[in-house]
């Protein structure tokens, strides 16, 4: 059975990672503590991806 994706259901998860980043502080990933390693770890998980970059500046995520 296939999983139909929802665009919408994305675009929520994206925005979400994004202001948890934003909210988080920049501050938070310079020192490279727990925090940042958790935020890391569950960010690839949601995006079933090994590798991904969060730019709070530009509001993307790649």
């Amino acid at each position: 059975m296939s999983q139909t994706v929802n665009p919408m259901g994305k675009i929520l998860v994206l925005d979400m990672i994004l202001n948890v980043a934003k909210y988080g502080g920049e501050h938070r990933f310079e020192q490279g503590g727990d925090w940042a390693k958790k935020f890391a770890a569950v960010t690839a998980v949601v995006l079933a991806r090994p590798v991904m970059r969060v730019d709070v500046s530009n509001f993307t995520v790649g």
